[in-house]
């Protein structure tokens, strides 16, 4: 049971991301080595010992979406998704049809100091929900947004915007 009520909090919050629309630091790849995971409209890094998983259309388990990816570290499977720390990215090709998220639906929030890191510049803010902690940031130079949801923390494994592996998949984000 606490694993469907984490999932269906996951996919409200991935539905509200996309509905509406962090800082850290540089550009941060340094060496991580990994696969690249490519979709019709973007592509990423996945780190050695992550696994990426596309999105699904919104009421079904087996069509995928081009504009979604969810990373999970130390993830073997789907369902993994549910309890390991992992970072989910949406695509939207006209940023000014995309809104940046609500700070109202989390708690604790912090904001994030604007930062460039890759291609991109980015801004957004911590917080948590149903006590799981997370990051949420959103480019700010490009016609097209990315908005990006970092789960920072499940069960007593962590990630943090500041590990090397995560500042390189964030880098690596971009278009085709």
């Amino acid at each position: 049971m606490k694993k469907f009520s984490t999932l269906f909090l996951m996919a409200g919050m991935l539905m509200i991301m996309g509905c509406g629309g962090s800082g850290g630091n540089s550009s941060g790849s340094g060496k991580v080595s990994g696969e690249v995971y490519t979709s019709e409209v973007m592509s990423v890094l996945v780190p050695k010992g992550w696994k990426a998983f596309p999105g699904l259309v919104a009421g079904t388990i087996d069509e995928f979406r081009e504009d979604q990816v969810a990373i999970h570290k130390g993830a073997k499977q789907a369902i993994d998704q549910l309890d390991t720390p992992g970072i989910v990215i949406n695509y939207f090709p006209q940023a000014k049809y995309a809104r940046t998220p609500g700070k109202t639906w989390y708690d604790n929030v912090s904001d994030i100091a604007p930062f460039t890191m890759g291609n991109y510049e980015w801004e957004g803010f911590t917080g948590s929900i149903s006590n799981r902690k997370c990051a949420i940031f959103w480019t700010t130079n490009a016609d097209e947004l990315f908005q990006v949801v970092a789960w920072l923390e499940y069960d007593g494994k962590k990630i943090s915007l500041d590990d090397a592996d995560v500042k390189a998949l964030i880098a690596s984000i971009s278009t085709k």
